[in-house]
């Protein structure tokens, strides 16, 4: 073929894939969606409920152009895992698009197919994702000057998203992750580092899948079972030594209730639909957390299925015949948001004018806390007696005997708002439903943008307050100016029509397009 030929065909390839990833993410999807093709490795997927076939059986075809079009689909949900409290489910507009094919000219080096296709085979399957990109609003700020306060300290670019001030408005473009499965592994908990901050941990920009290319066929390899001091080529290992599938989940402080949130239930959303119940999670635990421990349940991963593999001096190795390797994975969209919300039935929809409870989050006798938390109290309850619509403050502490599963469904049908100073204890928004009011009170020397975009991608009205602290990041509101807030806000719900979480609209406007 000649040099022409084959520029014309790899324009041909780009301008495909560009048309059509494009008319996919700015389309707001509304129907499951469903693999296409047929991986090329066994799953052993048993009758457990937890466990539901994760492919159709549609096998790729020889012909390169029908190649293209059946390993390009939507990321699978499992049905046993839907919410009863929404049908059909919200994340299925947010569902990534899936390539799934050889490596062909014109495709990105970067892409997961064609990682592949450089691996020496041991890389057995790969998935290239990419993301709708979405728009969300500003917080709500009481005022000019809390806005001021807060948007000169927190910058423009952040966690995958960029901002137009003017607009108000912050967008999130051009998100991709990975799937890679690799084949004959043996993980030393040092690469990815686990359970560290440092360089090339999983879900940093920089992790890095190198270590396991490694050709453990002619290595010598630590047992998993036995002294760490007895070394192995990887054909004499014993099958007790050889974990028959692993999903790696060694982020950052993996353990705690925070980060399982934003970081862990992404790595298991994100390879479901790859994991059969053989598969164990290569992770990080404490003992004590006992949310973390609840919500590994309820996503169907007991102890048993749990491998602490956190490095320790002369420890031994991991060993896998297949590791899904998902850390490649965004940080902030609604579509981990909003399966994870599904995945622990949290009720999104009871009307507002049923949920009567204002949820106060204390930082009493801690850093970072609220100094006149009394006053700001009494203003509160003051405010609830005198609108007379039998609203309740309710103090968080009180509920913290709850089970994790009870905690969820209290939650999401009786919250109307969650009030507090930053900290850890705002994470328990996920539980609540739309439009519930998120007023946080922010130290603006220590300002935390996470608790918004989540509240914004799962729909719920957030506020922010920025307030100068002192050296502990303590924080005095103004009591009045808030309780003003509050009796304006309560119980307010977004337009449909102007919501605060957006899909960026298709650029083509002709009305035909939707029919």
């Amino acid at each position: 073929m000649s040099k022409l030929s084959v520029i014309v065909v790899s324009i041909g390839v780009i301008i495909f894939f560009t048309l059509l990833v494009n008319f996919y993410l700015h389309k707001n999807h509304t129907t499951p969606f469903q693999f296409l093709f047929e991986p090329n490795f066994s799953i052993d997927v048993s009758e457990s409920p937890l466990i539901s076939p994760p492919f159709t059986s549609h096998p790729i075809v020889p012909n390169q152009s029908d190649q293209i079009q059946s390993s390009i689909a939507f990321l699978h949900t499992k049905s046993s895992a839907f919410n009863k409290h929404a049908a059909p489910l919200e994340s299925h507009s947010w569902a990534p698009l899936v390539i799934q094919s050889e490596c062909i000219p014109g495709m990105p080096e970067t892409w997961a197919p064609c990682v592949k296709a450089r691996s020496k085979n041991k890389i057995i399957y790969s998935e290239e994702l990419i993301f709708p990109d979405f728009i969300i609003k500003e917080p709500i700020f009481p005022s000019q000057l809390h806005r001021n306060r807060i948007i000169t300290q927190w910058g423009c670019d952040f966690n995958g998203g960029t901002c137009d001030h003017k607009l108000k408005l912050r967008y999130y473009r051009g998100q991709t992750g990975q799937n890679l499965i690799f084949e004959n592994v043996s993980y030393d908990g040092r690469r990815p580092p686990a359970d560290s901050w440092g360089a090339g941990h999983c879900m940093a920009s920089d992790t890095s899948h190198a270590p396991f290319l490694k050709d453990t066929s002619s290595s010598s390899l630590s047992l998993s079972s036995s002294s760490p001091l007895s070394k192995v080529k990887w054909s004499d290992l014993d099958s007790n030594d050889i974990y028959s599938s692993a999903v790696l989940v060694t982020t950052p402080n993996a353990w705690s209730f925070q980060h399982f949130l934003d970081r862990v239930t992404h790595l298991l959303e994100q390879s479901d639909h790859l994991v059969d119940n053989k598969t164990v999670l290569w992770n990080v635990e404490y003992t004590g957390m006992a949310n973390v421990e609840a919500m590994y349940e309820l996503l169907g991963y007991s102890k048993s299925r749990r491998i602490n593999v956190q490095r320790k001096s002369g420890a031994k190795n991991f060993n896998a015949r297949k590791l899904i390797y998902s850390c490649r994975c965004p940080l902030v969209h609604p579509y981990y948001a909003l399966r994870a919300v599904e995945r622990f039935n949290v009720p999104r929809f009871v009307p507002m004018e049923d949920r009567k409870k204002v949820v106060f989050l204390s930082r009493a006798g801690k850093s970072r806390s609220l100094v006149n938390e009394v006053e700001v109290l009494k203003g509160i309850r003051e405010l609830l007696k005198r609108r007379k619509l039998d609203e309740e403050l309710v103090m968080f502490d009180e509920l913290k005997n709850k089970k994790f599963a009870d905690l969820v469904q209290w939650m999401g049908s009786n919250v109307r708002a969650v009030i507090g100073a930053h900290g850890g204890a705002f994470f328990n928004h996920r539980w609540c439903g739309r439009d519930t009011l998120v007023v946080e009170l922010m130290p603006t020397n220590r300002i935390f943008r996470g608790i918004y975009e989540e509240a914004a991608v799962l729909s719920q009205r957030y506020a922010m307050f920025g307030y100068e602290s002192n050296h502990a990041h303590s924080i005095t509101a103004e009591v009045d100016e808030l309780v003003s807030f509050l009796d304006t806000q309560l119980g307010l719900v977004n337009n449909p029509k102007d919501n605060v979480l957006q899909h960026i609209p298709y650029p083509w406007k002709d009305k035909s397009l939707n029919h």
